[in-house]
């Protein structure tokens, strides 16, 4: 008696299955010789016509197999070599400087895959495409070209463009719990010298694109916001906040907000960039001159963007109008003061630099020398060690051009002389650096300490640097090293049994300068008075000769 066996039913993607290494062969093979850059590019015809066929082949195969109304969907999506490919395609799409392959294969990363309306690529989009020999940089740079190309075309791919910048969003914003990937990606992102720019760019192409992906416009502002308040919120502050003023970025954000209507409360809309920006530009980088003068030409014609700007914002823009009618009030001041002097960086020499033809230090860019002598004299005395730790953080330092520093020597030398004859008398020291008044012990060491990294610039106060209790508060409070070695080097270079001048006193400042979004720049000086203490009593601040001598900075 013989016992029937049931019948499997046979899967109808067997075949589909073992067909997949040969498929995947040949789609791979398309894709390669679509490109210019194609090995086989002697042989092949590489006419743009030709070109696209393949791409469209490849793209067309790949696309009929993951269709989430094809059979092969649920499989192919599942096959190795599926996303890769599709990775491909994105590269070879990003690195076409004439857009003939557009931007479609965005479409083939969806998530889910069976999604056909999706903005958003998969978590291991990443992964895929670092897969494909590209490097960190390489990477950034497909993204962003990636995203222009788009917006450059006649008429943009705006689901693509969606993805593609919350895709650089997503690597800008990782933090310590994101992959190792994405924050390799995001430092490359911002060490980029014109990462600024790159975003100033987008959002003018993003404006004036809007007719044609005005349907998506939110939701292409939302990333590319959210990446430039990242970009000024990073150490580099200054410098990107410059480039965005050089191009115009808040007249951008104005004509932006007045495209976009009522903002969605999920999205980040421009006219909350602006709120959050323009203040903290009014109490934290007046201080640099050429900051300020772009301010004052770029945030303006913000100003008369907004015909009736309300709540917050008129407040914002009134206070801003205000703040540039006393800064454009202390730079008529500045132009004609007479106290901007420098004094040679070496403390033996008394040379002063009314013209501003000393050179400066190669090395730190800030003390200067009226000539290689006392340079040479400086550096074997003990500005080598400095030099080494201020070049150090030159990269990060902000403000070092010769204007800004002009102009801050003219704020700090004017608060200095404002202050009371009592205050100034506590810390001064006569020519060979002993304390003349009586507040402090003698080996107490006194500085001017000014705060300009505050909303009621400047902050004062009197430190004793070797107070140690007061001294660590004070530095904790503004984040700033320890730099007491630093005044005892600003004058203790005389020569041997060094005779008094009565009329030369010194006046060790320390300054605290905006230079990222939260971390105060120190900047030490001395400011020289040439006088008795009785002539200075009541000193004006125009009436007698200042000089200054920078020291440090960190």
């Amino acid at each position: 008696m013989s016992v029937s066996m049931p019948q499997r039913k046979k899967d109808p993607l067997l075949p589909f299955v073992a067909m997949w290494p040969s498929i995947w062969i040949w789609i791979q093979t398309l894709l390669a010789c679509a490109q210019l850059t194609c090995p086989q590019h002697v042989w092949l015809d590489l006419k743009l016509e030709t070109r696209q066929m393949r791409y469209d082949a490849a793209f067309g195969a790949l696309e009929f197999l993951t269709r989430p109304t094809s059979p092969t969907c649920s499989a192919a999506n599942i096959m190795p070599g599926v996303m890769s490919t599709s990775a491909a395609l994105w590269i070879a799409e990003g690195r076409d400087p004439s857009y003939t392959f557009g931007f479609q294969a965005a479409w083939l990363m969806r998530l889910p895959p069976d999604s056909e309306q999706n903005v958003h690529y998969p978590p291991n989009v990443l992964k895929h495409i670092a897969d494909r020999d590209l490097d960190h940089d390489a990477i950034i740079s497909v993204m962003i070209f990636r995203i222009k190309g788009n917006l450059l075309q006649k008429q943009p791919e705006p689901s693509s463009l969606v993805k593609d910048l919350l895709l650089l969003c997503v690597q800008v914003k990782a933090d310590e719990t994101a992959t190792e990937l994405s924050r390799n990606m995001r430092r490359s992102f911002l060490f980029r010298s014109t990462c600024a720019v790159d975003i100033a760019n987008i959002l003018s192409l993003i404006v004036d694109k809007y007719t044609q992906i005005h349907t998506l416009f939110g939701q292409l502002l939302d990333p590319c916001l959210n990446i430039a308040l990242i970009l000024v919120e990073d150490k580099f502050a200054f410098h990107r906040i410059s480039q965005l003023l050089d191009s115009s970025f808040f007249n951008l954000l104005a004509r932006a907000d007045g495209l976009l209507g009522p903002p969605k409360p999920y999205l980040l809309g421009p006219r909350e960039v602006i709120e959050r920006l323009v203040p903290t530009f009014l109490t934290r980088l007046s201080t640099y001159r050429s900051m300020f003068t772009r301010m004052r030409t770029e945030v303006l014609p913000t100003r008369r963007q907004y015909k009736n700007p309300n709540g917050q914002l008129r407040a914002l823009f009134s206070t801003f109008e205000t703040k540039l009618s006393s800064w454009e009030k202390e730079e008529r001041e500045y132009k004609t003061c007479p106290f901007i002097v420098r004094s040679c960086g070496n403390s033996q020499c008394r040379l002063i630099d009314r013209g501003y033809t000393f050179r400066r230090c190669s090395g730190c860019n800030l003390v200067t020398y009226c000539d290689v002598a006392c340079q040479k004299l400086h550096w074997r005395s003990g500005h080598k060690e400095l030099c080494g730790d201020m070049s150090r953080g030159r990269q990060d330092a902000v403000g070092l051009s010769a204007p800004d520093l002009r102009f801050l020597a003219f704020l700090i030398t004017k608060s200095v002389l404002s202050i009371t004859y009592e205050d100034r008398l506590s810390v001064v020291r006569n020519s060979v650096g002993h304390i003349i008044g009586t507040r402090f012990p003698a080996n107490s060491n006194p500085v001017v300490a000014l705060d300009y990294d505050c909303p009621e610039w400047p902050g004062f106060r009197i430190v004793d640097l070797n107070d140690e209790a007061r001294m660590l508060s004070f530095s904790q409070l503004n984040n700033i090293p320890d730099i007491r070695d630093v005044w005892w080097q600003g004058w203790s270079f005389q020569a041997d049994n060094p005779v008094e001048d009565a009329k030369f006193h010194q006046i060790p400042v320390l300054a605290l300068v905006p230079r990222t979004w939260e971390t105060p720049q120190t900047m030490a000086l001395v400011v020289t008075i040439r006088g008795t203490v009785d002539e200075y009593r009541d000193i004006h601040v125009k009436s007698r000769d200042v000089e200054h001598r920078w020291i440090y900075y960190k």
